[in-house]
């Protein structure tokens, strides 16, 4: 999933977001070329879907960005490409040992920002939507949800393990079927 913000030549804004579904779950196929990757044997074939996938999605985001700059926007956009949530091991058909890390990219293209002025540890999906806003330099008394990176002094994390429980409950306990 990623966001382009373009300032264009008119001086209005313009917000494209295209979210992508080339790497959710099934993994039990992979539609696409073959890509000629080839991957160690004791990889199940939902991992070999999943690298598949991946790869395709990189490749989009790469003819994405080649557009961008034929284009003439690429250097007036702010680019982000964030990750809904990792590939769970039960549908990689796998433990979840046996991945490396489970930690999700945010990557903030052409941010206007000096790095190092920017939190630089883990962060939650809600804390897109805040930093996006700074990016922007959209000022409002209500930010969203979560922390934008641009507080590196005041980041907190905005998703507590009360929070994860009261999701888990929602999402497990057909909470919304309930009748009150």
């Amino acid at each position: 999933m990623h966001y382009t913000i373009t300032p264009v030549a008119t001086g209005k804004s313009f917000f494209h977001m295209v979210l992508t579904m080339s790497m959710h779950s099934p993994y039990d196929t992979f539609e696409g070329d073959d890509l000629g990757i080839s991957f160690p044997d004791n990889y199940s074939p939902e991992y070999c879907n999943y690298l598949r996938a991946c790869h395709f999605t990189d490749v989009q985001i790469g003819r994405y960005i080649d557009y961008l700059k034929r284009e003439g926007i690429y250097d007036n956009s702010l680019i982000v490409i964030a990750a809904d949530h990792q590939a769970h091991p039960y549908f990689l058909n796998m433990q979840s040992w046996e991945l490396n890390d489970e930690k999700l990219p945010l990557y903030l293209i052409n941010l206007d920002a000096d790095p190092d002025s920017l939190h630089q540890g883990e962060i939650n999906q809600l804390d897109v939507f805040p930093t996006i806003l700074d990016a922007m330099g959209c000022a409002s008394l209500w930010s969203g949800f979560g922390c934008s990176v641009y507080r590196k002094d005041d980041f907190y994390n905005s998703v507590t393990d009360h929070a994860y429980e009261i999701s888990d409950l929602i999402i497990d306990g057909d909470y919304f079927k309930q009748e009150r």
